[in-house]
């Protein structure tokens, strides 16, 4: 099997798994059976931190972006969650459409993300 490929099955399991124990632990704690307490405000970061990883170890242009994105969401889910500016779901889903249009810019003025989608 290929390095790169038992990396990404790896990388893709850990946080796989890390994804499955947040759920399952803030099903708990919807269900009072366990109590995080105002730790459950900051789950967006964890978002963020793997937008932030898909850019640092993006190879060309579309995994940038992929990042980018994943990044761009979890930071409005924490502005919306944490209510930063006072923001809620409701008053911030706009920033989405926002971040839907700089996708749109960024891919039609960048000719390696085009050839990407040709190439899928």
């Amino acid at each position: 099997m290929d390095q790169a490929i038992s990396s990404r099955m790896t990388w893709q399991f850990t946080v796989g798994g890390a994804v499955l124990l947040l759920g399952i632990v803030f099903l708990l704690n919807n269900f009072d059976l366990i109590d995080i307490g105002p730790a459950w405000r900051f789950w967006p970061l964890i978002v963020v931190a793997m937008g932030l990883s898909k850019i640092v170890q993006a190879e060309n242009s579309l995994e940038r972006r992929r990042g980018f994105w994943w990044t761009f969401i979890g930071l409005w889910l924490f502005v919306s969650v944490a209510h930063i500016f006072g923001l809620t779901f409701r008053d911030s889903w706009p920033i989405l459409l926002i971040g839907v249009g700089i996708s749109m810019i960024w891919k039609s003025v960048n000719p390696e993300s085009r050839s990407h989608f040709a190439k899928d």
